[in-house]
Order: structure tokens, then C-alpha cells, then sequence
């Protein structure tokens, strides 16, 4: 509800994979995380920009892709010791995992992952550039 205090601890960019998240399937199938996300997805006000508000909806994954995260949270919750993850693991194959039956199980306050939801999710934040092909803004405005 609006009243609630809302942690915000990680807001990860939309990208092709998460285009219309909230209603997508690895959200509706459980209904904690429908309620969940059906109650917090809305525009938050942006107490250092008056006026200003940052649509967000709660993400029930933690994902390496772009993303803005405190680092306390990421010494708390993703590194908390050495031995954390493993050399060549991926933090989705770990991190992720365990982040996100924690998040099933109630506790996705104790993550606060959002994912930044412009136009309802369906305004596209992240694209993949092919760095050997791609010859800048100027010549894919002229194109």
C-alpha cells in the first residue's frame, strides 16, 4: 500500500527479456509475487527531484545485466564472504536462484530488487550492440 516504507536496494534497466514483466508468467504463476507486484507497481516519487518519479516494479530475480544497486546491500546480500561464489560461477546461477526462492517464500522485502518500468514496462532500456558493426547514433539516424 502507499503507505508501507518500500526498500529499494537494486533497480535493474528493462531490457527484451523483461519487457512486460508484471504480467509475464514468472510473476502471475505464484500468486505471492502477483500480490506482490500487482501493489507495488507504480511511479515513486523522487524525494531529491520534486515532482520527478521513477516508475518501478518489484523484480523477483537478481540479475547481472545493468543495474543500480547500494553497495552495502551487495556486501550484505551478494557478497557476504569469499566464499560467496565461486571462480566462474555467474551471480544469476547462484545468487539469482537463491534470491529468488527466498523472494517466493515472502521474504522479497529482504532483497528489494526493482525493475525500472517505463510506460508500464513496455519502453525497451537495454539493446545489444554488435561493437564489430555498429557505427554510432549519427549513421543509425541517417539509416
Amino acid at each position: 500500500t502507499e503507505d508501507v516504507h518500500v526498500s529499494v536496494r537494486y533497480i535493474c534497466m528493462l531490457s527484451v527479456g523483461t519487457l512486460a514483466y508484471a504480467s509475464s508468467e514468472a510473476v502471475v504463476s505464484f500468486p505471492a509475487l502477483k500480490a506482490l507486484s500487482t501493489s507495488l507497481t507504480r511511479p515513486f516519487p523522487c524525494p531529491r527531484y520534486p515532482g520527478t518519479t521513477l516508475p518501478l516494479t518489484p523484480l523477483f530475480f537478481w540479475y547481472d545485466k545493468p543495474h543500480i544497486a547500494s553497495t552495502s546491500h551487495y556486501l550484505a546480500r551478494v557478497f557476504p564472504s569469499a566464499l560467496a561464489i565461486s571462480r566462474g560461477e555467474f551471480i544469476e546461477d547462484t545468487i539469482g536462484h537463491r534470491a529468488r526462492d527466498q523472494m517466493k517464500e515472502g521474504r522479497w522485502e529482504r532483497w528489494a530488487t526493482w525493475l525500472y518500468y517505463p510506460s508500464e514496462g513496455e519502453q525497451l532500456c537495454l539493446r545489444h550492440l554488435n561493437g564489430r558493426t555498429w557505427r554510432g547514433r549519427d549513421h543509425e539516424a541517417r539509416q
